[in-house]
């Protein structure tokens, strides 16, 4: 999003209830549905949301490595 990246490790996802983040200055509302291991997100402004991938940290470390990592 805007040239930024950001990692949401499923360990610190797994409690969270609903929350809110912040990815290139823009304030992002997520949900994280345990059962189905699925991360929605949209804007708080109403803009297209970022593309949200599931990978697997080696390969998502190579493609991004400046990325965030959310600590939760």
């Amino acid at each position: 999003m805007g040239g930024a990246a950001k990692a949401y490790p499923e360990s610190r996802l797994s409690d969270r209830a609903p929350f809110t983040d912040r990815l290139a200055g823009v304030e992002l509302e997520l949900v994280y549905d345990a059962h189905d291991r699925t991360l929605g997100v949209r804007c708080t402004d109403g803009a297209a949301p970022p593309v949200v991938e599931r990978h697997w940290w080696l390969g998502w470390s190579e493609f991004h490595p400046t990325c965030e990592v959310y600590e939760g």
